[in-house]
């Protein structure tokens, strides 16, 4: 008699219970996971980061954390198949009574090599992560001590505050959070606050398709001082010439707020429940699949949710499968095709099981349908970002473009200033050093000059603002 394929399979027990988010896949390694741990005091050399081979079962410690001084629990972990690195962040070092960290540590899988980065900001534990713009930017969102949406430049090391969930979540963790190549968008669903003791069933999108969502929270609101400068000097009789550093005195007095909204709430794609501490995989950069997890009244669930996010006017579906067993998981999609869920900080269970069993056979056909029928065509010109502003809907004004002109013109004034008077004294350095005794006065008179130069160029670098500066004050 013929019996059905059950869509779950079990491939043996996974090395350790104490995985941390999130598994990954390296390219050229078809049949390995490469896998991170928390801490365990007592099993300190199964702690750190292993490779696993699913074919011989052998499982590879590539670092342990005891050699590196490094103890976690409760941190994230991303890998980001550009640089070939693993990004941990956020948050608690075991080994000093669970006192959270403040660092950003990257592990390059090419060198063996672990660095350790001061960050700016504490996180907590929980936090999610996602990298957007071939692996440029690290965003950073949630964690139990943090209530911001951060931008991390991996390129430049620098940090950026892009917005403030505080006055709708004081606290929010263990979320979903993915980049969409194909939409260009971060999709943040689920959750849940500790502060609050809630969960979330919200589903918010942050298009990066949008000039502003490049804007921190500073530079929007330096704009919008701009924008309400131009308004109010461009309605009077007078044109005043306001210096840009009056721009950072009037953000330390007011404070920084969320002055534009790029993460929008899109309630048709509210999830079917709240849900938290689920695995989640983005197949094929188009269906979101949730496992598991933890709803509302903090008990494991064993549903599988669903959502196209090509289709606009869809929503969450639930699988007619259900997860192997009711747990929070790790989740981790191999070659687009077999998606492997292990059981989080739970017990060693692994199972696995092609995408196309979990999903309507419909649904599937159609998207390689669509796979096959777009000409899906990605230009980089040198990870150089352009924006077409010519799209937007004209709210550009030509005051503001006058203010912008002016205010640059102001800055380009003082530095063009202080070169002039910098080679003016350099060469003035210079003859006394030629003629004059004792030379070092002609010494000293250059090494002036060089110095107003520099101090001209750093002042230029502070206060000169990009291009594609907004009005961002709405007309009433």
């Amino acid at each position: 008699m013929f019996r059905r394929r059950k869509p779950w399979q079990a491939p043996g027990e996974f090395p350790t219970s104490s995985i941390q988010r999130l598994p990954f896949q390296r390219e050229h390694c078809e049949h390995k996971i490469y896998y991170t741990t928390r801490f365990e005091p007592r099993s300190v050399d199964q702690s750190g980061i292993f490779e696993y081979d699913l074919n011989t079962k052998e499982n590879r410690a590539l670092k342990l954390w005891k050699d590196v001084d490094y103890y976690p629990r409760w941190d994230f972990s991303l890998y980001s198949a550009t640089h070939d690195q693993i990004f941990f962040l956020g948050g608690a070092n075991v080994q000093k009574h669970h006192h959270r960290y403040e660092l950003l540590v990257i592990y390059d899988l090419r060198t063996d090599e672990l660095l350790k980065l001061q960050f700016p900001s504490m996180i907590g534990g929980n936090v999610r992560c996602c990298l957007s713009d071939h692996d440029r930017y690290l965003h950073i969102v949630g964690g139990t001590s943090n209530h911001h949406h951060i931008r991390y430049d991996v390129r430049q090391r620098s940090v950026q505050y892009m917005y403030s969930f505080y006055s709708l979540y004081p606290q929010m963790q263990s979320c979903g959070l993915l980049y969409a190549a194909l939409t260009n968008q971060l999709l943040m669903f689920g959750g849940r606050s500790s502060a609050q003791r809630m969960a979330f069933d919200e589903f918010w999108c942050y298009d990066l398709n949008d000039p502003l969502s490049r804007l921190s929270m500073k530079d929007a609101s330096w704009l919008l001082i701009n924008g309400w400068i131009a308004r109010t000097i461009y309605r009077s009789e007078y044109v005043l010439d306001f210096p840009l550093e009056l721009n950072d005195v009037v953000l330390d007095f007011l404070g920084l707020e969320n002055t534009i909204h790029c993460w929008q709430r899109r309630e048709k794609w509210s999830m079917p429940k709240a849900v938290y501490q689920c695995g989640y995989v983005l197949y094929k950069q188009r269906i979101i699949l949730t496992f598991g997890g933890r709803d509302d009244t903090n008990e494991c669930i064993d549903d599988i949710f669903y959502l196209d996010i090509a289709d606009a006017k869809s929503g969450w579906r639930e699988s007619k499968v259900k997860c192997p067993k009711a747990s929070t998981y790790s989740a981790l999609l191999m070659d687009e095709a077999r998606v492997h869920i292990v059981p989080f900080y739970v017990h060693h269970d692994h199972f696995v099981a092609e995408v196309a069993d979990l999903l309507p056979k419909k649904l599937v056909q159609r998207i390689d349908n669509d796979i096959q029928a777009a000409a899906v065509v990605v230009e980089d010109d040198g990870n150089k970002v352009v924006i077409d502003t010519a799209a937007s809907d004209g709210s550009f004004h030509l005051q503001y473009q006058q203010l912008v002109s002016l205010q640059s013109q102001h800055v380009r004034h003082k530095l063009i200033i202080s070169v002039l008077i910098g080679v003016l004294m350099s060469c003035i350095g210079a003859i006394l050093f030629v003629t004059a005794q004792p030379c070092y006065a002609g010494i000293i008179i250059m090494s002036a000059g060089a110095s107003v130069m520099v101090v001209g160029a750093i002042y230029y670098a502070r206060f000169s603002r990009p291009a594609i500066a907004e009005y961002l004050l709405s007309e009433k």
